[in-house]
């Protein structure tokens, strides 16, 4: 149960960035579902509890960071550049999109919950078999992922390079990086 590195790209890019977490939303969803396997033949071993730890932190940490830059920041901007779309059909798919996933955040959330409960009893060595909301959410992040670059970052195209630069900000200040024109993201600073 080895988890390989993942390097994101920068704040200045937020629509890379939030693909880029979108392969790491992949990667932990599927990762629940190999521990359930793992857990039936190996039990809750170190790589398990690791593995567990590891999903932990990604979903506790950077799954709501990565909600509430859509939801405040993404999301927001698209409609209003949506808006200056008139009633078109784009303008029509894209905020009908943009409220359905805001929805499938609050179903996936809950099933966080479900799982989160299990994979701390992982992490702490026992071995219980996993809930069926496990192999949902495996499924299900996923897709929800997808569905947002395929309905929704593709339109990011209609944001003006001021409106990315905020959303890269936000970004960057919800993360609690400090971002100057001049100087790279620094942590802590």
């Amino acid at each position: 149960m080895t988890l390989m590195p993942m390097t994101l790209p920068g704040m200045d890019s937020p629509i890379e960035m939030l693909v880029a977490c979108h392969q790491k939303v992949r990667h932990f969803a599927r990762l629940s579902s190999k521990l359930d396997a793992h857990l039936e033949t190996t039990g809750a071993d170190g790589s398990a509890q690791e593995a567990a730890r590891n999903i932990l932190r990604y979903f506790d940490t950077a799954g709501p960071l990565h909600h509430q830059d859509e939801e405040e920041d993404l999301f927001p901007a698209l409609r209003a550049a949506a808006a200056l779309l008139g009633d078109t059909p784009t303008a029509q798919a894209l905020c009908g999109a943009i409220a359905e996933v805001q929805a499938e955040h609050a179903v996936l959330d809950t099933l966080w919950d479900e799982v989160r409960a299990w994979l701390e009893r992982v992490e702490q060595g026992h071995s219980n078999p996993a809930p069926s909301g496990v192999e949902i959410f495996a499924v299900q992040y996923p897709m929800h992922a997808g569905r947002e670059e395929a309905e929704i970052y593709i339109h990011a195209r209609l944001l003006t390079e001021p409106q990315l630069a905020r959303i890269g900000r936000r970004m960057s200040e919800r993360r609690g990086l400090r971002c100057d024109a001049s100087d790279p993201p620094v942590a802590g600073a």
